[in-house]
């Protein structure tokens, strides 16, 4: 019976999803360019990539304005002992990237996902930006109080460090800063993984050992980070507590968009525009439609043009060529 059970609750599954992805289809038939999924996909990975190439800049200006020195009093470093694995955190992160990564591939809207994990992960870079400039502390990192010690730390010129940020920008695995502390970016992605799995993964009591193996490799991040000196404990626990916040917040209006029927939430998650809007980029795609008619007409022209010229040299060639010819024969008169 529970076998049986299992394959009815599968059966039933599937044919919601096939239901849900033929209305999909169905609704993208009808929409402009500016209202596909895809559109709003590629807007969000602008504003993600904007949102990381900011979040580096202000790194390497945090790094320029911080205090040097010794790490401050902290719970979390009198709990968890010191552990000298520097590349940890970045390990557990890449291992939890790569499994969230193949979880979104297989979802079958998953550019939806991205969509709305671009978002979320860039409004939390730019809230980063503003705190991880506001406040500087002094770096528990080992590698960073050795760099004070040797009076490599802190960065004095400005324009080195803006150098720095813009390297960091082009190649983030070569360059690390100092004093980018509130809050974590590394639990900032871990939590993310782990709030995809919960909402996205489609699984049954069989393969709940995937959620809590995925928890429990973000717990080993999140203590990691700690027993790295990485972080200290209150950048972990509000890196935690404004992902899951915002992520919430973020599903509850993407829910209830359709209540506002032209809202930004409802463009952002059913791409539908005020009317004034729609008619206006109406016009403007139109007025594309016809520079790409103007562009093709005159091409045409211009090609038509260049054969009538050669026509024309071809003409000339062969009257020069006959005329030659009827001058050579022409009997010399006496």
């Amino acid at each position: 019976p529970n076998r049986k059970r299992r394959k009815r609750r599968s059966a039933a599954k599937e044919l919601a999803l096939s239901a849900e992805l033929l209305r999909v289809e169905l609704e993208n038939e009808n929409l402009k360019f500016y209202q596909t999924e895809w559109f709003r996909f590629v807007l969000s990975l602008l504003f993600f990539v904007g949102s990381g190439f900011a979040m580096t800049l202000m790194n390497a200006f945090a790094d320029a304005r911080g205090p040097g020195g010794y790490p401050l009093p902290d719970l979390g470093f009198q709990l968890i002992p010191e552990i000298d694995f520097p590349d940890l955190p970045n390990i557990i992160m890449s291992v939890m990237g790569v499994a969230t990564a193949i979880v979104i591939m297989i979802h079958p809207r998953r550019l939806m996902v991205l969509r709305r994990l671009f978002l979320i992960y860039g409004g939390l870079l730019l809230l980063r930006c503003i705190t991880v400039i506001s406040t500087s502390l002094p770096d528990p990192s080992p590698a960073c109080i050795k760099m004070y010690e040797e009076g490599l730390y802190p960065v004095k010129n400005p324009m080195t460090s803006l150098l720095h940020g813009l390297r960091q920008s082009l190649f983030p695995i070569q360059s690390s800063t100092c004093g980018d502390l509130i809050f974590s970016g590394h639990t900032v992605f871990m939590v993310l993984c782990v709030l995809i799995w919960i909402k996205y993964y489609d699984f049954d009591l069989k393969h709940s050992w995937l959620i809590l193996f995925v928890i429990a490799l973000a717990g080993l991040g999140v203590w990691s980070i700690i027993a790295t000196r990485f972080h200290y404990s209150i950048d972990v626990i509000l890196a935690i507590i404004l992902t899951v916040s915002l992520w919430q917040r973020y599903h509850i209006f993407a829910e209830i968009s359709q209540l506002n029927e032209y809202g930004p939430m409802n463009f952002i998650e059913n791409g539908k525009v005020p009317e004034n809007v729609a008619e206006r980029l109406d016009r403007l795609v139109e007025g594309w439609e016809v520079d790409e008619r103007l562009v093709k007409l005159r091409k045409d022209f211009d090609t038509r043009l260049s054969k009538i010229r050669q026509f024309e040299e071809e003409l000339a060639r062969d009257w020069e060529t006959k005329k030659k010819m009827i001058l050579s024969t022409k009997p010399k008169q006496n």
